[in-house]
């Protein structure tokens, strides 16, 4: 397993414990080599914690991250 592949399962690891098994997490994690690739992956993920929702992920990838 790639280091970036590690980063992103502790990533989702701790997105579902904090968000739980939601219709959201659910999307996001089946995306990731479906339609995102793994720095895209990262990217959504880290986006996805701040709100629990999928699609904020995408509207973040318009935006610059903070911090």
């Amino acid at each position: 397993m790639s280091h970036i592949a590690a980063e992103i399962r502790r990533e989702l690891d701790a997105a579902r414990a904090k968000w739980g098994e939601s219709f959201d997490f659910k999307m996001l994690e089946q995306s990731w080599g479906d339609t995102l690739t793994d720095a895209e992956m990262l990217e959504a993920v880290r986006r996805f914690q701040l709100s629990g929702r999928y699609l904020d992920c995408f509207l973040g990838f318009l935006q610059p991250a903070d911090g």
